[in-house]
C-alpha cells in the first residue's frame, strides 16, 4: 500500500476508533509475482531482471522459507472498509511508483 493512502486510512480511524481494535491495512489486490519489478524497469526503460517462476523459486527454496509462505496470508481490508463505511480508496501502484520517484528525485 501506498505511504499516502495508508495515512489517510490512518487518520479516518483517528476520529473513529474506540478503545483497541486491529485492522489490516493493504490496497487489498494482492500484484503478481514480480509485477512491481516490471513497472519498475518499465518506468525507466531499463532491461528487466531474470524473473524466476514462483514454482522455480518454492522449489528452491528451504523449508523453512516454504512454511512462511504457506503460512503468510493475504490481508483482508473488509473491516476497515466496513468501519470506515467504505472509504478506502487506494492509489494504483503505477501512480504510487511514479509519484515516490518524482518525491525522491530519481532521474529516469
Amino acid at each position: 500500500i501506498y505511504i499516502n493512502d495508508l495515512v489517510n486510512i490512518a487518520i479516518k480511524l483517528a476520529g473513529k476508533v474506540t478503545g483497541e481494535m486491529i485492522f489490516n491495512v493493504s490496497d487489498g489486490a494482492p500484484k503478481p509475482w514480480g509485477e512491481t519489478q516490471r513497472i519498475v524497469t518499465g518506468l525507466f526503460n531499463i532491461e528487466p531482471a531474470l524473473e524466476v517462476s514462483y514454482a522455480d523459486y518454492w522449489q528452491q527454496a528451504t523449508n523453512r522459507l516454504q512454511e512462511f509462505l504457506l503460512n503468510n496470508k493475504k490481508l483482508s481490508t473488509e473491516k476497515v472498509r466496513t468501519f470506515l463505511g467504505g472509504a478506502c480508496p487506494t492509489t494504483p501502484i503505477e501512480v504510487a511508483i511514479n509519484e515516490s520517484f518524482i518525491r525522491e528525485n530519481v532521474n529516469r
